[in-house]
C-alpha cells in the first residue's frame, strides 16, 4: 500500500505546479506518462496483492476521470496498447464490448481504441493450393463477444469469409493480465482466376471497414513497397495500399515487377533491403540450378561441434555418400552458402530439430526429409501443440517431412499432431541415442570413468538431481536457484550418500551456495552419462526421464514451482509420473535421506508406454530406413 501512497503523493504534487492553462495542460501529460509506465510495470517489478492491486485502480480511474479525453487521445508517445489501458481504468471493460469499427479503427464514443492498419491486422503465410490462395494470420480487434467478420473481396465486389479461432498469445492486456482485446488467428481461401485484387474487411458490431494487413517475414511482402512480389506456385502476387494483387506468372511480368522493386529500393535509399532481395534471388537461382546427387546431408542447428548423439548414431551406421552441415543460427552469408549447398544438392536430408532451411525454402522435387528429433518421448508439448511462434509459421518447418522416427508406438499421434503431418511418415523407429545406455559395455565404461575422476563416489548411493532450466516470468533460464537448503541437505544425507547435481547445459551458474563433501555439482560429464552411476533420479519437468527408465532404476520429481510452471503437458502430469511429486523441499529430504528408493513398478509400466521402441537397434534401424529413401 505504500506503493499506492507514494504515487497519490506525487500527483497532488504535480496538480500544485499547474497555474494556468498551459501549465495544467503539460502536467496532465506528466501524469499520463507516470500512469502508462505504472500501468506496464516498467517501475514496478513487485507482485501487487490483491488490495494493493484495487487501491492502485482506484487511484489511477479516479486521476484519469479529472483528465479530459482528448489530452488522453493526443498524449505524446501513447502508443495502443497504452491508450486502450488508459481508457479501460477509466471507463471499465464495456467500451470494447460497445465500441464500433470506422475508418480503419476500432472506436468508443469518438475516441480512438485500436489502429487497424497494420498492427493489429497481420498476415503471416501466403500459400497457393490447387486453384486457392490460402492467408493466414492474426487479428487483434475486439472482445470474445463481441460479433465479427473478416472478408476478402475481389474487385468485382465477390466476397469469401475467413474462419476465426482464439489465438490467447495475441491477446492484449495490461500489467494485470486483464485482457483489453482479444486475439484471433485466421484462415482465408481465395479463389484466384486471370487477374485478382483482394482488399480485406472487418465487420464488427454491424460496421464494416477496411483493414490494411501488416505483411510478416514469411509472406515474402513487404508492405512499405508498392512492388515488393512473391513467387508462389505459377503466381506472381504483390501488395499495394491494402491490397493483395494475384497475377498470372509470366517472364514478362517477372522482370516488369523486379525491375520496378529493385528502382523502387534505390529511390528509397533502401541499401541494406537491395542486399538482402539480391541474396535472396542468389540463393533461390543457386537451389534450382544445383542438381540432387545420390547423397544424405546430415544438418543441424543445434551444435557448433558436431553431430550430437542421435543424429550421429544414424551417420555413422550409414554407408552411402554423406555430407554434414553444422552450425547453430544464426548463419553468415558463407554458412548460408554452404548450408544450401549441403542440403539442396542431396536427395536425403537428416536433421534433429527446426531447420531454418525447411521454413525458408521448402524442399525440392525427389528430394526426401528425415526429422529424428532430437528429445525422446513426449512430456512438454512442442511444435503446432506449444510453439511460441504462429501455428502456420511453425507448419512450414515440419510440412515437407517424408519420415519422423520416434521413441514408442504410442507416440505416433502426438508427434504427427505437434508436426501437422499424416501420421503415417511417424515411425516408431526409436530414438539412436539411447542405443548406447542399453550396452552393458558403454555403462560399464561410464562408470570406471566417473569413479576414476571422482572416486569418493565408490560404494556410494548416489542420488543424481538433473534440473531443467526456466525461461518464463521474465527470468533468466541461464542463471537457475532451487528452493533447496543445501546445508541441512548435506548434514542430513547418510554416510554413504552422494547428492550429484547435474545442471543443464544451459544454465551456467554454480548451483550449490557453497563446497560440501557431499554435495558434488558434475559439469565434465553428461545427465546421460551420470545415469549410470545412479541409484536415484531427482528431477522436476526434464525429458531425461524417458532415458532413465531404460535403465529400471527409481526416480522422483521435485516440482516446488509446478503452479508457477505448469507448462501443457502430453501425460497427465501428477497421475503419469513414473515415481512421487514433491512440492515441498522438506519432504524431499526426508526421503532422499531415508534411502529406500525400490519401487520401480511404475518406472516399468512408463517405459514400456513410451519407450517401447528402444531396444538398442534404433540406430540401425533409422540408417537402414534413411538408405532405403536414397533408393527411392
Amino acid at each position: 500500500m505504500e506503493y499506492v501512497r507514494n504515487l497519490n503523493i506525487l500527483f497532488r504534487r504535480l496538480e500544485l505546479l499547474a497555474s494556468d492553462e498551459a501549465s495544467q495542460y503539460y502536467i496532465w501529460n506528466v501524469m499520463l506518462y507516470v500512469m502508462k509506465q505504472y500501468m506496464e510495470g516498467a517501475d514496478t517489478p513487485q507482485a501487487f496483492t490483491d488490495e494493493e492491486q484495487n487501491a492502485y485502480l482506484s487511484l489511477l480511474r479516479e486521476e484519469l476521470h479529472r483528465i479530459p479525453d482528448d489530452i488522453i487521445d493526443s498524449a505524446p508517445g501513447t502508443v495502443q496498447t497504452q491508450r486502450m489501458g488508459l481508457y479501460a481504468a477509466k471507463y471499465g471493460h464495456d467500451i470494447f464490448r460497445n465500441s464500433t469499427a470506422e475508418k480503419s479503427a476500432v472506436t468508443w464514443k469518438g475516441h480512438r481504441l485500436v489502429n487497424l492498419k497494420h498492427d493489429a491486422f497481420r498476415i503471416y503465410t501466403l500459400n497457393v493450393q490447387g486453384e486457392m490462395l490460402c492467408i493466414t494470420g492474426t487479428i487483434d480487434a475486439g472482445t470474445l463477444n463481441q460479433e465479427m467478420k473478416l472478408t476478402a473481396r475481389d474487385e468485382i465486389g465477390k466476397e469469401w469469409s475467413a474462419e476465426l479461432h482464439p489465438y490467447s498469445k495475441g491477446d492484449i492486456k495490461n500489467r494485470f493480465d486483464e485482457v483489453l482485446l482479444a486475439g484471433r488467428w485466421f484462415r482465408l481461401s481465395v479463389p484466384l482466376h486471370m487477374a485478382q485484387t483482394i482488399n480485406f474487411y472487418l465487420d464488427i458490431n454491424n460496421s464494416k471497414i477496411k483493414i490494411y494487413p501488416k505483411l510478416m517475414g514469411d509472406t515474402g511482402l513487404k508492405h512499405q513497397y508498392r512492388y515488393s512480389y512473391v513467387e508462389i506456385a505459377g503466381w506472381l502476387i504483390r501488395y499495394d495500399s491494402g491490397a493483395l494483387i494475384a497475377i498470372p506468372k509470366t517472364v514478362l511480368r517477372l522482370f516488369k515487377l523486379h525491375h520496378n522493386y529493385l528502382k523502387e529500393l534505390h529511390r528509397k535509399k533502401d541499401a541494406a533491403g537491395e542486399a538482402d532481395y539480391r541474396k535472396k534471388l542468389r540463393w533461390s537461382k543457386k537451389i534450382r540450378k544445383l542438381k540432387l546427387k545420390n547423397q544424405i546431408a546430415f544438418v543441424t542447428a543445434r551444435s557448433n561441434d558436431g553431430l550430437l548423439p542421435n543424429i550421429r548414431n544414424v551417420y555413422n551406421r550409414t554407408t552411402a555418400e554423406k555430407v554434414v552441415f553444422v552450425h547453430m543460427m544464426p548463419y553468415t552469408d558463407e554458412q548460408m552458402e554452404r548450408a544450401i549447398e549441403a542440403v539442396y544438392s542431396s536427395k536425403v536430408v537428416v536433421t534433429d530439430d527446426y531447420f531454418y532451411l525447411f521454413r525458408k525454402f521448402g524442399k525440392k522435387p525427389g528430394q526426401k526429409f528425415v526429422q529424428l528429433w532430437h528429445a525422446t518421448g513426449a512430456f512438454k508439448k512442442f511444435g503446432l501443440d506449444g510453439t511460441d511462434l504462429f501455428p502456420e509459421v511453425d507448419r512450414l518447418y515440419h510440412k515437407d517431412y517424408d519420415l519422423v522416427s520416434v521413441s514408442g508406438e504410442n507416440l505416433r499421434e502426438i508427434y504427427a499432431s505437434a508436426f501437422g503431418i499424416e501420421p503415417e511418415k511417424v515411425k516408431a523407429y526409436g530414438a539412436p541415442r539411447t542405443d548406447e545406455i542399453l550396452q552393458s559395455q558403454y555403462t560399464d565404461e561410464r562408470k570406471k570413468e566417473i569413479l576414476d575422476k571422482y572416486p569418493n563416489l565408490k560404494e556410494k548411493q548416489v542420488i543424481l538431481y538433473a534440473p531443467t532450466f526456466r525461461d518464463s516470468n521474465g527470468k533468466d533460464k541461464h542463471i537457475f536457484h532451487p528452493v533447496m537448503d543445501f546445508e541441512s541437505l548435506s548434514h542430513s544425507l547418510k554416510r554413504n550418500q552422494v547428492f550429484i547435481i547435474c545442471p543443464h547445459p544451459v544454465m551456467q551458474n554454480r548451483i550449490p551456495d557453497r563446497e560440501y563433501h557431499n554435495i558434488i555439482q558434475v559439469d565434465d560429464f553428461t545427465t546421460n552419462e551420470m545415469m549410470c552411476i545412479a541409484d536415484l533420479l531427482v528431477t522436476d519437468y526434464s525429458s531425461v526421464i524417458f532415458e532413465y527408465s531404460l535403465l529400471n532404476k527409481p526416480m522422483v520429481f521435485y516440482c516446488y514451482d509446478y503452479d508457477e510452471y505448469n507448462r501443457d503437458f502430453y501425460l497427465d502430469y501428477e497421475k503419469d509420473l513414473p515415481g512421487k511429486m514433491f512440492r515441498n523441499y522438506g519432504d524431499l529430504e526426508q526421503y532422499i535421506c531415508n534411502g529406500e528408493f525400490r519401487d520401480v513398478a511404475t518406472v516399468q509400466d512408463f517405459r514400456n508406454r513410451y519407450m517401447s521402441a528402444c531396444d538398442g537397434k534404433s540406430g540401425e534401424r533409422l540408417a537402414h530406413a534413411v538408405e532405403e529413401l536414397l533408393e527411392e
